[in-house]
């Protein structure tokens, strides 16, 4: 800490007698800033030091940044002290004058610079750093004119430019010393950079004031030894006569005349010397006094109530976003993570104080951050799952001409290895990572067999097109996991000119048996009610004892033996054909289909797509849908659906049963 004073340059007075003689001749002010700069630094960053700051910046680079470093010198500092614009430019005003002037009179400028900075280019296409009246330029090259200190303040991961990509006139600021300025560590870089501007604006004071006033010197470290002055000679005092030898009488004030040989008489009782010493102890006990009066006021100071200040909305910003937020209004950031089962993997749940809340400055606020929801384990001992599934239609069986073969993207044996793959495969192998358990895929029989295996435990659980349907929850529940809907696929052209369900009344719609009609029963109700011809339902290939739909009340008409649903549309035996949305997408990119049938408007409704596992497995039923709901938290189900281009049938929830 630097100290400045003003000497008299006439010596001491009288009542300084002693402090000069200890300090030589200062003030004892600042002796006591002196030793109170002795005790150390209470506190980080240092006290504010009078000076100006100037903040050069593009606000299309680093205007938050910019702003956040500005509130937070003006805390700092007198606010008359930060420059952050040249917004006062009048019209009319010699722009590059006003700013010379304005950066000549600062003591230091902090240049931000961010990933743009060097890149940021005018409306016509040209780099603005190369224009010679470009702001931002004309500011740096002020300051480096005119000696002024320059830190660059690197923002958003920029670095320092090379020396080449600088016009000349900005060259030297690739020789400054830099400062990373980062939002997760914003304080502490702060506070480094008000120590090195306390540090910067009391060397630029102390060395103006020595220019401007000769007798202004800076206090040392250590005072440089003083001489003792020559006693003053104090008036006689009287003493007792003595035999032997007699005493020399004593001389009067003034002068002291020049030492003769002392007589062999002893020396006087109260030398003249010593009868200032008296003083010593008083001023000794002044100078502790002011030292620790200095240091009490320092301690209050630090000490003093803080300022309220309200507790930031967090709004919908990231943690780290919000941790930037509470350091910018004075208040400390602690983070804190636990388990929710509605807020997403790392998103902000609360903070405590709550946003609003007035609080000192310098609180401790607590972000309370989700790390997803907690997973039910499975049932002691459980190393794996066996998961049943079916991966072609069954009209593909022995028919090689079928147009319906596999059910891509959902579950489709791999052309090269045979083995299964798919949105199903992929969310299983997620839900093994979350139980800590493999997932084995193993084929049934047929589909009609994917409830009944798991219902008579020859599997664990039952994947691949499953629909959570009212018949099926008598045997099993089911976790829903994606809400795929059905199309309705007609002839090119849609020649039958069907615009809604309601054109289906007293027509024939076709359905390959892994897929159910859904609303067409509900429409084909509603036909009748309004005194219509019902809607005909088939349902391919025909196996024997399985009768799908038999008890909904519509027409029913067998399939024709060998047939595909889809070459039926073609050729004109049926009007429709109701499929899966994400089978019938991806039918339609390949040229077997997408030249011959299309997509018609209407939507059927038919119940999301369903985990089935055991009715009474419950401690399974609940680690497998705490699982689920967990990758749904952490982005896990959102990357995997994205990856099959599945991400609007997502659900948002993982749910049990709740199917139509």
């Amino acid at each position: 800490m630097l100290i400045v004073f003003n000497g008299t340059g006439t010596g001491c007075s009288a009542t300084q007698a002693l402090p000069c003689r200890l300090f030589g001749r200062y003030d004892p002010i600042d002796i006591v800033a002196l030793i109170s700069s002795r005790v150390g630094t209470m506190a980080e960053p240092t006290m504010p030091a009078p000076g100006r700051i100037f903040i050069s910046y593009r606000r299309e680079d680093t205007d938050f940044p910019a702003g956040w470093l500005y509130e937070r010198l003006a805390d700092h500092f007198d606010g008359g002290q930060v420059f952050k614009d040249v917004d006062s430019i009048q019209l009319g005003d010699d722009f590059v004058e006003v700013i010379t002037t304005a950066v000549g009179s600062c003591d230091v400028l902090l240049a931000v610079i961010g990933d743009r900075w060097l890149t940021i280019s005018d409306e016509d296409g040209k780099r603005r750093l190369d224009n010679s009246d470009d702001f931002v330029r004309l500011e740096i090259e002020a300051a480096l004119a005119r000696h002024v200190r320059v830190i660059p303040i690197l923002v958003d991961g920029a670095r320092i430019p090379r020396a080449e990509e600088l016009p000349d006139s900005l060259a030297g600021l690739v020789r400054r010393q830099a400062l990373e300025l980062s939002p997760t560590r914003f304080a502490a870089d702060t506070n480094r950079l008000l120590t090195v501007l306390d540090r910067t604006l009391v060397e630029v004071h102390a060395q103006t004031a020595a220019k401007n006033a000769p007798g202004i010197t800076a206090l040392p470290a250590e005072p440089p030894p003083v001489p003792e002055p020559p006693p003053v000679p104090e008036p006689p005092v009287p003493e007792p006569p003595v035999p032997k030898p007699p005493v020399p009488e004593r001389p009067m004030p003034g002068p002291k005349p020049k030492a003769a040989a002392p007589p062999p008489a002893p020396p006087p009782l109260v030398p003249s010397k010593q009868r200032s010493a008296p003083r010593r102890p008083l001023a000794r006990w002044w100078l502790v006094a002011a030292a620790l009066s200095a240091v009490l006021l320092l301690v209050a100071f630090m000490l003093r109530p803080q300022p309220s200040v309200t507790v930031p909305s967090p709004g919908g910003a990231s943690v780290a976003d919000v941790v930037v937020l509470l350091q910018r209004a004075g208040l400390e950031a602690k983070v804190t993570r636990g388990p929710s089962d509605t807020v997403a993997t790392g998103k902000l749940i609360r903070t405590a104080p709550s946003a609003g809340a007035k609080v000192q400055r310098g609180t401790q606020v607590t972000l309370f951050v989700s790390s997803g929801p907690q997973v039910t384990p499975l049932p002691p001992g459980t190393t794996k799952l066996t998961v049943g599934f079916v991966d072609r239609f069954a009209v593909s069986k022995d028919n090689p001409g079928s147009l319906l073969k596999d059910f891509h993207p959902i579950l489709f044996p791999n052309p090269t290895t045979g083995r299964p793959q798919g949105l199903d495969v992929d969310l299983a192998k997620a839900l093994g990572k979350k139980l800590d358990v493999a997932f084995t895929f193993e084929g049934v029989e047929h589909f009609t067999h994917s409830l009944s295996d798991v219902k008579n435990r020859h599997v664990d659980i039952g994947m691949s097109v499953l629909r959570d349907r009212p018949e099926g929850r008598e045997d099993v529940d089911y976790i829903d996991y994606l809400k795929p809907g059905m199309v309705l696929l007609v002839p090119k052209g849609n020649p039958g000119r069907l615009q809604s369900l309601q054109d289906l009344c007293g027509r024939t719609v076709v359905r390959p048996i892994e897929m159910p009609a859904g609303s067409v029963i509900d429409q084909s109700h509603q036909c009748e009610e309004n005194g219509e011809p019902a809607i005909t339902v088939v349902s391919c290939p025909k196996i024997g004892g399985f009768e799908p739909d038999r008890g909904e009340g519509v027409p029913l008409e067998d399939c024709p033996t060998g047939r595909d649903p889809l070459r039926l549309v073609i050729d004109g035996w049926a009007n429709a054909a109701v499929l899966d949305l994400p089978v019938a997408e991806r039918l339609m990119e390949t040229s077997t289909v997408a030249g011959r049938l299309e997509i018609a408007r209407p939507h059927v409704e038919a119940g999301p797509y369903g985990i089935a596992i055991r009715k009474g497995d419950r401690q399974v039923r609940d680690a497998l849908q705490s699982a689920l709901q967990a990758i749904i938290a952490d982005g896990t189900y959102g990357r995997i659906l994205a990856r099959w281009h599945l991400q609007r049938l997502a659900v948002r929830t993982a749910t049990v049963n709740r199917g139509p």
